[in-house]
């Protein structure tokens, strides 16, 4: 039974990884955000400060590994989008997520 459930274990590290993986990647492959949230009269100087600034100007491969320690450390940075600590947005509306998934298993 212990090695069954080591062996579980070591199996659902590799699955999160690579959902991780694809999640990084389907994200980054879509396109550059910061071109979204420039806008269409933005400069070039202002979308290059704003790479910079989100950290977008590094490597794939960089990014990805801070995506990846972060998640292992549980900072989730900050939301783009929200101006707010994405924890937070992830938290909020964990119950209601939780109840969901109760509602769709049984």
């Amino acid at each position: 039974v212990r090695n069954y459930m080591i062996r579980r274990l070591g199996h659902s590290v590799f699955i999160v990884m690579g959902l991780m993986a694809m999640l990084f990647f389907a994200v980054n492959v879509l396109g550059d955000p910061v071109e979204l949230l420039a806008g269409d009269d933005a400069t070039q100087e202002v979308i290059d400060a704003m790479r910079t600034k989100y950290g977008l100007d590094r490597p794939m491969y960089v990014r990805f590994g801070d995506f990846f320690f972060n998640f292992l450390t549980g900072d989730f940075d900050r939301s783009i989008r929200h101006h707010i600590q994405a924890r937070e947005l992830v938290f909020d509306r964990l119950p209601n997520t939780a109840v969901l998934a109760m509602v769709a298993w049984g």
